[in-house]
């Protein structure tokens, strides 16, 4: 396949407006004869650089996303974006898929971490975390640095969302979203959402934090099934309020079935999205080229009149009334926003107010004291520590002794869950294992809802809004912005990560020869 250019590089490269589709990867059992027409559409259609295709969104069972990308290019002509997301695949698994990439001449990965296998929903209230996901995730800032360790030749692309509404959801967001830049990410897409204030929010931090990357903006093309669908939460990470499911609700008894609103809307997206600064757009829910090739005539129309933001945002406000008179709210109330209104509903670029009141909890200064005490210096090489922990792991009993303690005096701190590699430091003493629902060591995913619950555990509060207040409490926000948390060695699990700490065996290792430093870091 190495014959085949990669437009969507290209685009990136010279500033062209991108353009991409995606396909969403049905069950093995099903064919993908429309994945053929549209990659042939996408082929003779200068307008758009590619085809994405999905990763296991409707199951296990799905199409191979490497297979159908292949099958993709072949009928295009073009380098496909195969997404690739975290669930189930270890870091070993992963250098596997980029390496069948790599051989294959596939040079497009979006990397994600992925939903909770949609097989294992029942178990999604069970507080056992092995019931939810059986072999976890592979943390998505890992799997940047694992395909930019990979090949230079990957032009690497990852996920973010700007749609949450509480402080500490949104800045781990863009603290995740800087890490995964610092790892080697090329191209950043955002997630599907209507709230067109985040939509540029996303562009304006961007800008504002000179983050070297490209934007591009997910769309979906809306129905009332869908709208209806994801209203109930069931498209994790993506917000479709009652307000928007009602609009399209009202526009599906026009005579076209409202399919004129909804063309109207995508491309006023569209537009909005180009004039806010983004590089591109991802557009998924087509299975057939007709009405996409109407929107995109429209888009050409659009754009060829030159409007500006406030023309465009005008008619997006014009176009969204209910019924009953009031205008349609596209978010929750009172969330939070990085950067303060402007008089049209959009946004400046003033940082909004700080109001969010932190304090350090006692555990947590507890917890920190100890670490001082007993992992600064005393475990490290020509200590005492070191040499007890040399002696100790040369003892099979003493090593399990060793471990047991470690979970009699951790589990009714943190809920010690034994993996051997304890990241405690790097969460500000939230253990990510028995906290997170995925178990990730970098940040969030996206997957949280708009109160920032998790998508793992329903109503259990995502983790690392605890981290956040927790690190900005203790005046650390910028070294959890640049923390990078390497893989853990899953062959450590049920052994003491105080001397696996102390004898070097652990992730810290890693980073100490990332940083070039020799702090050391410890629980």
């Amino acid at each position: 396949m190495s014959e085949y250019a990669n437009a969507f590089r290209q685009a990136l490269e010279t500033g062209e407006f991108i353009v991409t589709l995606e396909y969403t990867a049905p069950d093995r059992s099903e064919p993908v004869d429309d994945l053929i027409a549209l990659a042939r559409y996408v082929g003779d259609e200068p307008r758009i650089q590619t085809i994405g295709i999905t990763d296991r969104v409707v199951g296990e069972a799905a199409h191979d996303p490497i297979d159908l990308a292949v099958q993709a290019a072949d009928a295009s002509g073009k380098m496909p974006l195969v997404h690739l997301s975290g669930k189930n695949h270890t870091p070993e698994g992963m250098r596997g898929r980029y390496e069948q990439m790599l051989a294959l001449g596939l040079a497009n990965p979006l990397v994600v971490t992925g939903d909770v296998p949609r097989v294992q929903k029942e178990f999604r209230k069970n507080a056992d975390l092995d019931a939810v996901s059986p072999q976890g995730f592979l943390d998505s800032v890992q799997a940047v640095d694992l395909a930019r360790q990979c090949s230079d030749r990957f032009c690497i692309a990852g996920a973010v969302t700007s749609f949450k509404y509480t402080e500490p959801t949104l800045m781990m967001q863009y603290f995740k979203l800087q890490k995964k830049i610092a790892r080697g990410m090329d191209v950043v897409f955002n997630q599907v959402g209507y709230d067109l204030r985040k939509t540029q929010e996303l562009v304006l931090h961007l800008r504002r934090s000179r983050e070297p990357v490209a934007a591009i903006a997910a769309l979906y093309w809306l129905t009332p099934a869908f709208a209806r669908f994801a209203n109930r939460g069931e498209v994790p990470g993506v917000i479709i309020t009652e307000d928007l499911v009602t609009l399209l609700e009202q526009w599906s008894k026009l005579p076209d079935k409202g399919k004129a609103k909804r063309v109207e809307m995508m491309i006023l997206h569209i537009g909005l999205a180009r004039l806010f600064g983004y590089a591109g757009v991802h557009i998924g829910g087509f299975k057939k080229p007709g009405t996409l090739r109407e929107v995109l005539d429209r888009v050409d129309e659009l754009m060829a009149g030159r409007p500006t933001v406030d023309d465009l945002w005008q008619r997006w406000l014009d176009l969204a009334w209910l019924e009953d008179g009031r205008a349609v709210r596209f978010a929750p109330d009172d969330g939070f926003y990085l950067f303060a209104a402007d008089s049209n509903g959009l946004n400046t670029d003033e940082p909004s107010p700080d109001g969010l009141a932190v304090t350090r909890p006692m555990r947590f200064r507890m917890l920190r004291v100890m670490h001082d005490l007993l992992f600064t210096d005393f475990m490290e090489p020509g200590h005492v520590g070191h040499a007890v922990s040399r002696f100790i792991s040369r003892h099979p009993i003493l090593h399990k002794a060793g471990y047991l303690c470690e979970r009699l005096a951790k589990t009714p701190l943190v809920g010690c869950e034994g993996c051997g590699s304890c990241s405690l430091p790097e969460t500000e003493y939230v253990c990510i294992e028995s906290r997170c629902g995925k178990g990730l060591p970098n940040g969030p995913c996206g997957g949280c809802s708009a109160d920032g619950t998790c998508e793992a555990f329903p109503g259990r509060e995502c983790a690392w809004a605890e981290i956040y207040r927790r690190a900005k409490a203790a005046g650390e926000l910028d070294k959890l912005a640049s923390t990078f948390v390497p893989p853990k060695d899953p062959h450590l699990r049920k052994t003491c990560s105080w001397m696996n700490l102390s004898l070097a065996l652990d992730h810290h290792a890693r980073m100490e020869q990332d940083d070039g430093s020799d702090h050391h870091s410890g629980q």
